[in-house]
């Protein structure tokens, strides 16, 4: 099987690379942006394990739009994705329970006059 055989064959169940990307990125600013919120409520960082795990599941969900939305495995990928995290969550957790912060209100535009 050649490369172009390979891409061929992936985009029936990914989807178009192009559409793919252009959606995953676009999730994923969604996120960094949040993320940056979250940092400006002092909360504690994401690890590393738990920000590849919603880099990761981005990705699935835009192959899920722009591919075929009934692949089973794009499911499944989630799920252990996700389960990654939860395991590496319950252990963080008897380390370091959350404590919950008020939320950052964006700024009011002052009117000029």
């Amino acid at each position: 099987m050649t490369t172009a055989d390979t891409i061929k064959q992936r985009d029936s169940v990914h989807g178009n690379f192009s559409d793919t990307a252009r959606i995953s990125q676009l999730l994923k600013s969604v996120i960094d942006h949040e993320l940056v919120n979250r940092q400006n409520r002092n909360q504690p960082k994401l690890t590393h394990v738990q920000r590849e795990m919603l880099d990761m599941i981005t990705s699935k969900i835009a192959r899920i739009i722009a591919g075929d939305h009934n692949e089973p495995d794009h499911y499944h990928d989630i799920g252990g994705y996700a389960l990654l995290a939860e395991n590496e969550a319950k252990l963080s957790k008897i380390d370091r329970p959350f404590q919950p912060t008020a939320p950052v209100t964006e700024p009011k535009e002052q009117k000029n006059g």
